[in-house]
């Protein structure tokens, strides 16, 4: 047989044997159609349309047992599960059982549609706001005190210190909660779209949208995604340093997150291939940023014709930075970026140093300048 519809446990109660579903943050309640209950100690699960009552849950687990001829597990907690089938086909107090033809039968209405399948997913977002209406300033304030272990454990098997990156406000979580509230969050985070990374506007004072990092290995599926209708800027203009030595380019989140973590201060990275120094906005940007300019291109052909692109603007629009290109390369590893090059490096930052210093020493031409910025250089970047 195949499996369920999410949420058909749900239309069973709820249109079947008239009893109200109610939500909760994690799960559903019901008064339990099995006992005289007022307190509603039943418990759904529409994702897995299973069934369990507080009172009486251990009680109809061995009846359906019984009755289906089917071994079911014993369960390590005080919750004893029954499959939606066992609930309709179980005598209750005020509900009758189904037939073995009326369960196919109702199975039958569902799938051609005449029961209305309003599954928990869509009960979810009955009144909720529309996806237009998305506040990024808003998700960010709501996800501001939850932390999720997978997303951390993610981050951790990336070499990224996420805990870091948390305490300094440069990434959120996002929760089930929040989620509930608008359709596409809550799709995003059935997909493990979980870790949050704020855009801000150019002048670095409000958030204009949010990236949604995918923490699981779906590979159907994008690696990141944005609120729809926000403007894509670029990653951490809102902690820029003026007083800082050098400005770091990096392509996409991964990379900068996993310089942030290594405790760079001044870290940009361009969300995209197409995100040049072009615009306007973009244009006044670099005017502010500090004399070197750094940029860790990926080691492909798109990333060095990016790198070239980037080089030629720079050199173009303001002559007095200067852009000095950095390829981090492994002795005994295929090496394509920034956080390929952090997991296969034991002390990764120190590595980096070093080939900074090294760039310096040839771009600077005056010893005294730069033995002073060499020999103080943690302390500027």
């Amino acid at each position: 047989m195949k499996k369920l519809p999410p949420g058909t446990i749900i239309i069973l109660l709820e249109k079947k044997f008239g009893l109200k579903v109610k939500k909760h943050v994690k799960t559903y309640s019901v008064k339990c159609p099995f006992h005289d209950d007022n307190k509603a100690s039943a418990l759904v699960f529409p994702e897995v349309n299973v069934f369990t009552c507080l009172v009486c849950g251990q009680k109809l687990k061995e009846k359906w047992a019984k009755i289906s001829g089917k071994s079911l597990k014993p369960s390590n907690t005080r919750y004893h599960y029954i499959p939606a089938k066992a609930v309709a086909m179980l005598e209750g107090i005020n509900k009758k059982a189904l037939t073995e033809e009326e369960w196919k039968l109702f199975l039958k209405e569902i799938q051609s549609g005449n029961i209305k399948q309003e599954t928990y997913e869509n009960q979810n977002f009955k009144e909720t706001k529309k996806d237009n209406d998305i506040n990024p300033e808003e998700i960010w304030k709501l996800c501001k005190e939850h932390i999720c272990t997978n997303s951390l454990k993610y981050l951790k098997s990336r070499n990224i210190n996420g805990n870091i990156l948390f305490k300094k406000n440069l990434i959120r979580f996002l929760n089930k909660e929040v989620a509930a509230k608008y359709k596409i969050l809550y799709y995003y985070y059935k997909n493990d779209y979980k870790i949050l990374i704020p855009l801000y506007d150019y002048n670095g004072k409000n958030i204009v949208n949010i990236q949604f990092r995918k923490i699981s290995k779906n590979n159907k599926l994008p690696k990141a995604k944005f609120l729809p209708g926000g403007k894509v800027t670029d990653f951490g203009i809102e902690d820029l340093k003026q007083n800082s030595l050098a400005t770091f380019l990096v392509e996409g989140s991964t990379d900068y997150l996993s310089l942030k973590s290594l405790g760079y201060k001044n870290v940009i990275g361009l969300t995209n291939i197409n995100s040049t120094f072009s615009t306007p906005e973009k244009i006044n940007l670099l005017k502010k940023l500090p004399k070197f300019i750094f940029m860790f291109y990926d080691n492909d052909e798109p990333g060095i014709e990016f790198m070239k692109q980037i080089k030629n603007q720079i050199k173009n629009l303001d002559n007095s930075k200067i852009f000095i290109p950095l390829n981090l390369l492994s002795k005994t590893k295929k090496i394509k970026d920034v956080n390929d090059f952090i997991i296969a490096t034991e002390n990764p930052k120190n590595k980096i140093n070093q080939s900074i210093k090294k760039l310096i020493s040839l771009a600077i031409n005056n010893k005294e300048i730069k033995d002073r910025i060499i020999n103080n250089l943690d302390s500027l970047i």
